[in-house]
């Protein structure tokens, strides 16, 4: 699904660990930091922009935060923001989103969330991607497409389906809804699972990381894209 924007802007931040007794606290470099603006609003000023970001790793715990400026969004408007973390090696670790609604025109807004990544993984850089939209229209399946589908465990004793989801356009994909199909050795359906992602960005990917149930561990599992919400 696409979806016609009041603005959307891409923020690429790299950030280095430090350590103390009680955190490992990675901050922003803002040297090392990109933005680009695919939106305009009227009289030319960007509506929506990511005015800085950065996160926090105890563990396998990761805090995200974004600092939004809403620019001449209305009161009430809905801003979503996703987050990929990567690790040094450029490897998409996982993601996640926040949704937060504005108050007033021009306020900064704050946006974060915990994501939970692999306890043997080290997060090295976010990418943050903003987006907001009331006006949505679908994405037909050929601008949508799911990466193969890795069975990992969730470390509580369950399986997660592990894909990365990728928009083919320049635009926001907003809230598709992706079913897990699973199999057992036979052949047979044996359970599943479904991913809604508030927000792919344009031209990039999100890290689906979707719970299933099944019966047993399944031999194989696929992703489907079903259109929008």
């Amino acid at each position: 699904m696409t979806a016609t924007l009041a603005a959307s802007s891409l923020f690429v931040l790299a950030a280095c660990g430090g350590s103390d007794q009680q955190t490992d606290q990675a901050t922003a470099d803002a040297a090392n930091s990109s933005s680009s603006d695919s939106s305009k609003a009227e009289g030319g000023t960007t509506a929506l922009k990511i005015a800085e970001s950065g996160f926090g790793q105890k563990d396998e715990y990761v805090w995200s935060t974004a600092v939004v400026n809403v620019g001449k969004l209305k009161p009430g408007s809905f801003v979503v923001v996703n987050f990929n973390l990567y690790d040094a090696s450029g490897q998409l670790v996982k993601s996640g989103s926040q949704t937060e609604q504005t108050y007033k025109t021009g306020q900064a807004l704050v946006l974060g969330t915990q994501i939970d990544v692999p306890a043997d993984k080290k997060v090295t850089k976010l990418e943050a991607t903003v987006s907001s939209s009331n006006d949505m229209t679908p994405s037909s399946t050929d601008e949508v497409t799911l990466g193969a589908v890795s069975v990992v465990s969730d470390g509580y004793g369950g399986t997660n389906a592990k894909f990365e989801i990728s928009n083919q356009t320049d635009k926001p994909l907003m809230t598709p809804r992706i079913a897990v199909v699973c199999k057992d050795g036979a052949g047979k359906i044996n359970g599943g699972g479904s991913e809604f992602p508030e927000l792919v960005p344009p031209k990039g990917k999100t890290m689906a990381n979707t719970y299933l149930v099944t019966s047993g561990k399944p031999a194989s599992c696929k992703a489907y894209y079903n259109g929008p919400m």
